[in-house]
């Protein structure tokens, strides 16, 4: 799907998404964050569905949200 897309087309946002979904039901939220990152950066720079951004900027704030923190 990369090969075929290229690596900003939206439809690789939903795979990141997937992949982001993945890892926090591992409970691996930072592991999480680098492919929901990009996927949001995906879909802010692209016109996508509204559902596809929301449900990346919420997924991020998930993983965010059980990251722990380096303090």
């Amino acid at each position: 799907l990369l090969k075929a897309l290229g690596p900003d087309h939206p439809f690789i946002a939903h795979s990141l998404i997937g992949l982001g979904k993945a890892r926090l039901g591992l409970a691996k939220p930072t592991a999480a964050l680098p492919p929901l990152e990009r996927a949001l950066t995906i879909a802010t720079t692209h016109e996508v569905d509204s559902a596809l951004l929301a449900d990346a900027r919420i997924t991020l704030a998930r993983a965010l949200w059980d990251a722990p923190t380096t303090q």
